[in-house]
C-alpha cells in the first residue's frame, strides 16, 4: 500500500540563506527565537507588573537573573545530563555555547534557582509568586525554542508514515547543493513515495524515494565526487541508503536516487503543547482573583503539563545520544519525572479548592 504523502521539510535553518553578507546572511531562526523569547518574556512580566501595581524598576533584576538562570542552567543541563564524560574530561567546553546543546530539564532548574534568589532580594515577591509569572513566559519560550529546534531539522521523531509525517531533507540538501560540490550542477529534486517499507540500515522504515537530477553539460566539467555518500556523514538520522551505486547517464541528466525515511514531526508536538499551555497559564493567571488559587499553581501546571508531555513525545522521538539506546526510558523521560513531582507537589501543597468560585 502506498504511503501517505509526507511533508517534503528542506527549511534552510538560516533566515536569508541566499545572502551574501557575513551577519544576515549567518542569522539563524534558532537564534532569533530565542531572543523572541526573551524580549516577549520582559513584555509579559512587565504587563503583569503593571496590573499588580509592583515597581517597574524590579523588571531589569528579575531579566538578568532569569536570563542567567536560564541559560547557564540550560547550557550546564545538557553537559551533565547528556553527555558529562566528554564535559567533565574538557570543562572549557561547557563554555562554548555556541556549539549548541541546550538541554529544558537544564534550563528548568536554573530558572527555580533563580526565581528563588529574586524572592530573596525583591521585596513583597514571594517565590510562588515569582515562580508563577515566569512559568507563564516559559511556556511561551517553549513553543518558539521548539520551532526553532524545527528549523534546525533536529530533535527528530522516529520513522512514521501517517498523516502529518515529515521528511528532513536539509541535511543532505546542504551537501548536495553545496556550491563546492554538486550545487551548480542540480536541475532538479523529485520526491516519490515508495510502496511498503524498505530496508534502511537494517531496519524496515517508511521510505520515500529522493531522486536528484544532474545537468549533464555542467557535470562533464566538474570533478566526479560521491557525494551521496559523503552527505551521509552528515545525515544525523542515518536514513539514506543508495538506491544505485553510481550515477547513471539518464537522457540528458545524470540523476540519483536514494532513499529518505519520514518522520514523526516530533518538534512541532512539543511546539502546539508549550501554546497551549501558555494559553491556559495565561487564562488562569488573569483569573485568579475571580477564583481561589493561590500562588504555585501556575507553576505547578506548567511543571505537570510539559514535563508530562514531554515524558510521553520522548517515545516518538529518536534518542539524542548513542548510549540511551536499549533503556527502558531515555535520559529526558528519566529527568521529567522528579519535574512532574515537583509540579504536583507545587499544585497540591495549600489544598484542592483551587478552583472553586469566590
Amino acid at each position: 500500500m502506498t504511503q501517505t504523502l509526507a511533508i517534503i521539510w528542506d527549511i534552510k535553518p538560516q533566515i536569508f540563506p541566499d545572502l551574501d553578507i557575513p551577519v544576515l546572511g549567518n542569522l539563524r531562526w534558532y537564534g532569533v527565537l530565542w531572543a523572541l523569547s526573551f524580549i516577549l518574556a520582559h513584555y509579559l512580566v512587565e504587563k503583569m507588573y503593571k496590573k499588580e501595581g509592583r515597581k517597574k524598576e524590579e523588571l531589569d533584576t528579575i531579566f538578568i537573573y532569569t536570563l542567567i538562570g536560564c541559560v547557564a542552567g540550560a547550557r550546564l543541563g545538557h553537559c551533565l545530563f547528556y553527555n558529562p564524560k566528554d564535559y567533565l574530561s574538557n570543562p572549557l567546553d561547557i563554555l562554548k555555547v555556541w556549539e549548541g546543546g541546550l538541554a529544558s530539564h537544564g534550563a528548568g532548574i536554573g530558572l527555580i534557582i533563580a526565581c528563588y534568589l529574586l524572592s530573596r532580594k525583591l521585596e513583597n515577591s514571594s517565590f510562588a509568586s515569582i515562580l508563577d509569572k515566569i512559568a507563564i513566559t516559559v511556556a511561551l519560550a517553549g513553543c518558539l525554542i521548539r520551532t526553532g529546534n524545527l528549523m534546525n531539522s533536529e530533535i527528530v521523531g522516529k520513522p512514521y508514515n501517517g498523516i502529518g509525517s515529515m521528511i528532513f531533507v536539509e541535511n543532505i540538501n546542504s551537501v548536495i547543493t553545496s556550491p563546492n560540490l554538486y550545487g551548480n550542477a542540480i536541475k532538479s529534486i523529485d520526491y516519490e513515495a515508495v510502496e511498503d517499507k524498505v530496508n534502511i540500515n537494517g531496519v524496515d522504515r517508511p521510505a520515500y524515494l529522493m531522486t536528484v537530477n544532474f545537468d549533464a553539460e555542467k557535470m562533464l566539467l566538474m570533478e566526479k565526487k560521491e557525494v551521496f555518500e559523503q552527505a551521509e556523514l552528515y545525515n544525523k538520522a542515518e536514513d539514506i541508503v543508495n538506491s544505485s551505486d553510481e550515477v547513471t547517464i539518464n537522457g540528458n541528466t545524470y540523476s540519483k536516487k536514494v532513499y529518505l525515511t519520514s518522520r514523526h514531526p516530533a518538534q512541532l508536538y512539543e511546539a502546539l503543547s508549550c501554546l497551549l499551555i501558555f494559553g491556559l497559564m495565561l487564562w488562569v493567571y488573569y483569573n485568579k482573583y475571580d477564583y481561589k488559587i493561590n500562588d504555585g499553581r501556575l507553576i505547578g501546571i506548567f511543571l505537570i503539563g510539559v514535563f508530562m508531555l514531554r515524558f510521553v513525545y520522548e517515545f516518538f522521538k529518536e534518542n539524542q545520544e548513542a548510549h540511551e539506546e536499549g533503556w527502558l526510558l531515555n535520559t529526558g523521560q528519566w529527568l521529567s519525572i522528579p519535574m512532574i513531582a515537583l509540579g504536583i507537589y507545587f499544585l497540591i501543597k495549600k489544598g484542592n479548592n483551587i478552583f472553586e468560585k469566590q
